[in-house]
């Protein structure tokens, strides 16, 4: 004879409570309350533990009202043999976008005549997810040049496969430096004809660098010069240098120019006879055989034509010894020149 058996009674769960989280990259979430055990005898001793119990929604991605599935609950109490509980419960809970703090690394500029900024980001997003940090501006307090200068960055937004499961900081701050630009300002060129006069000043300058449309305005102070082209007198070249401009947002600097003093133009004349002469017959006939005693009587701009007209160059150097008396006759660039007769 077989002996009946009892079967134990199926029990189901309501009400069970999930806890929501903020997004991790996982699915794990814990079990707050096991809710209501449906279906019991009325007056038996039986519970439901979550000792051990396991939750994981459905996937890691944020959501409101997510699918989670409840895992290993366990039956205890006096009468817990005699029911038997399904092996997974099912609940929702919500999983909430996480904070994304944004950073922002500013990058060095040179100065350009405008506020814009470049800067990097960086996050705290969860190891491994995949984002993309774009921003739509970033903004210097001011054009000018200076370190450490305040920057400003706005329009920060996320992309990506991730990005939905973050809430980013739509603005950040940080520094960054704008250096000087380079300013090359060149002495321009100047050239004059020996006149005895010294020469002071200069011939204006040329500027390359200027940025943004600006121009000598944009600089403090006035053209000067120095070198020592000035108060130069005697043919020869002569150094131009410039100066006088100052600039917070460029870094000057001067290039000389040359100043170049030239010989007379040699243009041959008729001098007349009975020209006067600060110079001795001794000195000029020496000069004739002399090469330096020549050039140093060439130097001398009290000299002029005497006696005998001849063609000489129309320079105050030029000299001519008298006629009758054989002498040698000079010009201004210390060449002599044979005498002419009567």
């Amino acid at each position: 004879m077989t002996r009946p058996s009892i079967s134990a009674r199926p029990l189901s769960l309501s009400k069970i409570e999930i806890a929501d989280k903020v997004y991790d990259g996982n699915t794990v979430t814990e079990v707050v309350n096991v809710g209501l055990l449906d279906k019991k005898v009325e007056g038996d001793n039986v519970a439901v533990s979550a000792d051990g119990a396991t939750a994981a929604f459905a996937d890691k991605n944020a959501g409101t009202g997510k699918p989670v599935t409840v895992s290993r609950l366990a039956l205890t109490g006096a009468d817990a043999a005699n029911y038997v509980l399904g092996g997974t419960q099912t609940a929702t809970a919500t999983i909430q976008p996480r904070p994304l703090a944004v950073r922002a690394q500013g990058v060095d500029k040179t100065y350009d005549g405008t506020t814009n900024a470049a800067v990097t980001l960086a996050d705290n997003r969860v190891e491994g997810d995949k984002l993309e940090l774009r921003y739509a501006r970033a903004s210097y307090a001011d054009s000018n040049a200076g370190s450490s200068k305040a920057v400003t960055v706005a329009g920060i937004a996320a992309a990506g496969m991730d990005a939905g499961n973050y809430v980013a900081d739509s603005s950040a701050a940080t520094t960054a430096s704008i250096s000087r630009a380079p300013l090359t300002i060149n002495a321009n060129p100047d050239s004059k004809t020996f006149d005895g006069n010294a020469y002071r000043g200069g011939n204006g300058v040329t500027y390359t660098g200027f940025v943004a449309g600006e121009n000598a305005a944009a600089l403090s102070g006035q053209p000067s010069y120095g070198g020592d082209a000035q108060g130069a007198v005697n043919v020869g070249s002569y150094r131009i240098a410039p100066a006088g401009y100052a600039s917070q947002n460029y870094a000057i600097v001067y290039v000389d120019g040359k100043l170049t003093i030239q010989q007379p133009p040699v243009e041959p004349v008729y001098q007349a006879a009975g020209t006067v002469v600060a110079a001795t017959a001794a000195a000029m006939s020496d000069a004739a055989t002399n090469l330096v005693s020549m050039r140093l009587l060439s130097q001398q701009a009290t000299l002029q034509v005497i006696e005998c007209g001849t063609r000489l160059p129309n320079q105050p150097l030029a000299v001519v010894a008298d006629c009758n008396e054989g002498k040698a006759s000079m010009n201004g660039s210390g060449n002599a020149v044979p005498p002419t007769g009567l």
